[in-house]
């Protein structure tokens, strides 16, 4: 089967998903069903394509990668359960001495949790801090969408990463820190522009007491996440085993009553992010069975187009076209594995192409989070995307310098 047949396939999968997409339909459902129709049409039997299907998404790297995402949505929703969310939410506006730091932090430290649509959250702590100061309504969707996401880079809760480590083979412990520069960049990109809206202190004063509860409430609040940010990173524990752990500690500390523990499963075990998982790593087994990764690779070598463009506009535009980063390093990867590992998984590579994908869903119009910003803020996306830009471009370099300097 020539390549042209192969891509002209691929392209017309491709496009569809990017329709359905656009038309709002769930990514999981979209990239599952997408997955078995590049196997339908990969020119392999039914008996084949789908057998190597049904032992890819039973596979123990698949099903690890299942539990960890299921057990990650249960944990934030146990919390929000317990109220522990709220009191991070309390808590932040009395400990934060200038008024400037509670316009970035409630969203960075809300953006630990993996929550969809989780910067409508932190949206109210912003507007209120910001009531009376000399900021557009553009700059506070801004820092309210921007500082909310600095983590996914480095933080092991988020499923994109864990996908990119399934995916390569790369140990998620070693792809956090590969990734660091990037949250560095993140929090340095935010703070400029703080900084040029907002150049002098405006101090806060709250009593002793209040700030000694604030703590509490805080601690309280954020043990979990701490337990298992530090576990995955700093000791290498299983992610799995720290999440088992952490929900069976959060229901011991707090108690809920059995339909709040309910509830927590039921919404962390949805069929959404079951189909999503099991879809990205079959569609991966499909580019595989069809052929696809070798054809892009040897069209592209074709056309000269440098590996380092390629590697981070095609991830890049995913991003921009899905707005999910896990959805865009789902396509996006298996199609780019001779660049990303060839006969082992180059880390530069990766991180590089992991960086490209989460510029490409920070300027997405289809992300969630900045539909809902833009929308609670009322502000206009020509102004927002202005800041965005010079922003992004920032990540963008050191993306560069990441591909450029780090050891494969």
């Amino acid at each position: 089967m020539s390549d042209a047949f192969i891509l002209a396939k691929l392209l017309v999968i491709l496009g569809l998903m990017l329709y359905f997409l656009f038309r709002q339909w769930d990514v999981g459902l979209v990239i599952f069903s997408g997955a078995l129709a590049l196997g339908a049409l990969s020119g392999r039997p039914l008996p084949e394509w789908g057998s190597a299907f049904i032992r890819e998404v039973t596979s123990r790297s698949t099903l690890e990668l299942l539990g960890a995402v299921l057990f990650i949505t249960t944990m934030v929703e146990l919390l929000k359960e317990v109220g522990s969310l709220d009191k991070l939410v309390k808590s932040l506006s009395v400990l934060l001495p200038d008024r400037r730091l509670s316009i970035p932090i409630p969203p960075a430290i809300l953006g630990l949790l993996p929550m969809p649509g989780g910067a409508l959250l932190s949206a109210p702590m912003v507007d209120t801090a910001t009531k009376d100061l000399p900021l557009s309504s553009e700059d506070k969707a801004f820092f309210n969408y921007w500082f909310r996401h600095l983590w996914e880079y480095i933080v092991p809760l988020f499923p994109a990463v864990l996908i990119a480590s399934s995916i390569t083979g790369i140990p998620v412990r070693t792809l956090l820190i590969a990734q660091a520069p990037f949250t560095a960049g993140a929090i340095l990109a935010g703070t400029l522009v703080l900084m040029k809206r907002l150049p002098h202190r405006l101090t806060v004063v709250n009593s002793a007491q209040d700030r000694k509860l604030a703590w509490k409430d805080l601690g309280v609040a954020l043990w979990p996440v701490a337990l298992v940010i530090i576990g995955t990173i700093g000791l290498g524990i299983n992610l799995l085993l720290l999440l088992v752990l952490a929900i069976v500690l959060i229901t011991i500390v707090h108690r809920p009553s059995v339909e709040k523990v309910k509830r927590a499963f039921k919404g962390g075990f949805s069929l959404r992010n079951i189909l999503l998982i099991l879809g990205i790593m079959g569609f991966k087994r499909m580019v595989e069975i069809a052929g696809a990764a070798p054809a892009v690779y040897r069209t592209l070598v074709a056309l000269h187009c440098p590996p380092p463009f390629m590697v981070f506009i095609v991830p890049m535009s995913a991003g921009v076209l899905t707005g999910v980063t896990g959805a865009a390093i789902g396509i996006t990867f298996p199609l780019l594995s001779p660049f990303l590992m060839g006969s082992a998984p180059h880390l530069n590579m990766v991180a590089f192409a992991f960086g490209a994908s989460f510029i490409g869903v920070l300027l997405s119009p289809f992300h969630v989070c900045l539909v809902l910003t833009r929308e609670y803020f009322q502000a206009k996306w020509g102004p927002i995307y202005r800041l965005l830009l010079p922003s992004t471009a920032l990540i963008a370099i050191i993306a560069f310098l990441v591909y450029t300097f780090m050891p494969r």
